[in-house]
Order: structure tokens, then C-alpha cells, then sequence
């Protein structure tokens, strides 16, 4: 068969896209190569309650049949992926080999694949853009998804909470809107969460706190506002917690203080109040406590000096007063100086002083403040 016939388009952003192509014979049925499009505005309605033909708009790729063009993974899930393609532009990602070209979609750039299916989609740095559709949640047996340093935007689907099998979800810098699904608090299997730059709004659900397996999370650099979750002190297989440079406020959870397996806490850049909770100095397998930017009052707690691993600290920048007490004064001059970021901080704090006796010194590189360290004498 040869020669000239139209396709049905598909409803996509509120239009009916309409294409007439012609047709080769390839390894399974006909094969789109030469396709003319033409848009035109989508009906009010759909009659006859036929729903619109589920195709992917791929410009010389042409339309890609899930039933009839491969059967290595089940129509469903290949076709969750042909809607992700669409949705996300795919004809402009920077790498796309193999999609809707091959009858093996376990080979598709950025497709892994185990014996039940799809198990992974790994596109960082691809130049995607649009939308996350919600389809991808009919990939039940993913367990990773990185689709970080792209451009997609529109809400986070909450179908993305039903994926039981998910270990690891980073979408970091993107431009969603809206906020963090409370159906996220269903990922069971969940160990990595990286939302980091991603335009988020609202509050942190306190469902995040049932996220038993969970060892990073990441949300710093968003618009989140409200108050920290106590919930989030169920994470008892945390290691990181970054929660910096967002609108939070009201005072941090003494419930933080059962995080027994955290090294990094960063709750830095926010508008957090109230007093540093005694139940910091049980996390003694901290490495790093950032509560500078702040709005936090009071005296710096005894017990941070029972944090032996602490190799940085920033404090400054809030309203602390009163005396270091001597074990923390110890601890923070036990503090390698010349540590990243600037090692032990606590300057800008007007009514704070440091106990034992001893003294600041000025930062050597950028004059920045003043830093815990040497000279131990007055």
C-alpha cells in the first residue's frame, strides 16, 4: 500500500493535532516517515463518548503503536512511556536515541529495564521540558527516577505516590509549581529524595515522617513555608537532612534531636525562632550543623558539646546570647579552621561570648566575620 492517508491527531495543551502522512512498510505494519502537521483548536466536547486516539505528537518520528510495534514490556507501561516522551518534548531532547524508533523500549536512551519491566528512567541534563505526566505512575516497577537540571514545569503529579517500588526520586532544578504531594509519604521503599531548586510552595508534609527507609532529603532552595514537621524525627535511617534557603519558621522540632543516624543537618537561611533544643547533642554522629540566618534566641545548649564528630558548625547571623558553655566552647575550637565553608561560624550573634577564655579569630581568606579557632588565651 502506498500513497497518501490522514491520521486522527491527538488532544494535547488544548489543541487537536492533525497530520497526514505517508506509509512504508517497516518490521511490523506501517511506519510514519514523511508527516505534514496542521493544529487547530480542541472541541468543547468529545461525542459519542469515544475517548481522543492516546498518540504521541513526534514530528518525523510519527505515531508508535504500543500493541503492534514491540512486545518486550507490557502495552501499558510502553505506553506510559510513548505519553512521557510526548509530554516532556521529546523531539528536542538532547539525546533521544532509540525512542519510538526501535521495538525494544528497554533500549530507549535513559530506559532501564529488569525482568518485570521498566525499573529505571535516567534523563539529567537532557533538556526536557513540559510536564510530568502522570502516566509514569503506570511504571510500577520503577526504582529510580532522575530527571534533574531540566526544564520541566507544572505540578508534581501525586499518582507518583502509588510507585511502591521507588528507592530513589531526584528531580532537582526544574520549575514545578505548587507544592509537595502528601501522597509522597506512601514511597515505602523510598531512600533518596532530591527537590532541591525546584520552585515547591506550600509546607512540608508530615507525611514525609513515615518514610522509614529514607536516608537524603533534600528540599533547600524553595519557597516552602510553615513550620517543620515533628514528624520528620520518625526518620530514624536519615543521614541528611537539607532544609535551607526556604520560609520556614517557627522552631526547629526537639523530635530532630532522635535523628540517630544524621551527619548533615542544614537548616540555615530560614526564618526558624526560638531556642537551638537541648536534644541536638544527642545526634552524635553529626558532622555538620548549619542554623546560621536565622532568627534563633537564647543560649547555645550544653549539650551540642557531646557532638565529638562535629567537624562544622555555623551559628551566625541570629540572635544567640550568653556564654558558650566551656564543652562547647572546646568542641567548637577542636573545629579544623580551615574546613569548607568556613569551619566554625558563630559571629554576628551581638550578645553571644565564648567560654574558657577563649577568644575569635578573624578569617584569613575573605574577612568575612569572625571564626572559632585559635588563640586559646585572652
Amino acid at each position: 500500500m502506498d500513497g497518501t492517508s490522514p491520521l486522527v491527531g491527538f488532544w494535547h495543551g488544548g489543541t487537536v493535532v492533525k497530520r497526514t502522512a505517508r506509509r512504508s512498510r517497516t518490521w511490523r505494519g506501517w511506519a510514519v516517515i514523511s508527516v505534514a502537521i496542521a493544529c487547530t483548536e480542541a472541541p468543547t466536547s468529545i461525542g459519542g463518548g469515544r475517548a481522543p486516539l492516546l498518540t504521541a505528537q513526534v514530528g518525523p518520528r510519527g505515531t508508535y503503536d504500543c500493541a503492534a510495534d514491540q512486545s518486550q514490556i507490557a502495552v501499558s507501561e510502553c505506553d506510559a512511556l510513548v505519553t512521557f516522551f510526548a509530554a516532556t518534548g521529546g523531539v528536542g531532547w538532547s539525546q533521544s536515541s532509540g525512542w519510538l524508533q526501535t521495538a525494544k523500549p528497554c533500549s530507549w536512551f535513559g530506559v532501564r529495564c529488569g525482568p518485570n519491566g521498566v525499573t529505571g528512567i535516567h534523563l539529567s541534563f537532557n533538556d526536557l521540558v513540559g510536564t510530568l505526566p502522570r502516566e509514569v505512575a503506570n511504571l510500577p516497577g520503577l526504582t529510580d527516577i532522575d530527571l534533574s537540571f531540566n526544564q520541566l514545569a507544572g505540578a508534581l503529579p501525586p499518582e507518583l505516590g502509588s510507585l511502591a517500588n521507588l528507592n530513589s526520586l531526584v528531580l532537582t532544578r526544574n520549575f514545578f509549581v505548587g507544592s509537595l504531594p502528601p501522597e509522597f509519604g506512601n514511597l515505602s521503599q523510598l531512600t533518596e529524595l532530591r527537590l532541591a531548586v525546584t520552585g515547591l510552595r506550600g509546607r512540608i508534609p508530615s507525611t514525609l515522617g513515615r518514610l522509614s527507609r529514607l536516608r537524603e532529603l533534600h528540599l533547600s532552595l524553595n519557597n516552602l513555608e510553615g513550620a517543620i514537621p515533628p514528624e520528620l524525627g520518625q526518620l530514624g535511617s536519615l543521614e541528611r537532612l537539607h532544609l535551607e534557603s526556604n520560609r520556614l519558621g517557627g522552631s526547629i522540632p526537639p523530635s530532630l534531636g532522635r535523628l540517630g543516624a544524621l551527619r548533615w543537618l542544614r537548616l540555615d537561611q530560614n526564618g526558624l525562632a526560638g531556642r537551638i533544643p537541648e536534644s541536638l547533642g544527642r545526634l552524635s554522629r553529626l558532622e555538620l550543623l548549619y542554623l546560621q540566618r536565622n532568627r534563633l534566641s537564647g543560649g547555645v545548649p550544653s549539650s551540642l558539646g557531646n557532638l565529638v564528630a562535629l567537624d562544622r558548625v555555623a551559628l551566625e547571623w541570629n540572635d544567640l546570647s550568653g556564654t558558650v558553655p566551656l564543652p562547647v566552647a572546646q568542641l567548637f575550637h577542636s573545629v579544623e579552621v580551615s574546613a569548607p565553608s568556613g569551619g566554625c561560624s558563630i559571629h554576628n550573634n551581638p550578645g553571644l561570648r565564648m567560654g574558657g577564655g577563649m577568644l575569635y579569630r578573624e578569617v584569613d581568606q575573605d574577612g568575612d566575620g569572625f571564626i572559632c579557632g585559635l588563640p586559646l588565651s585572652r
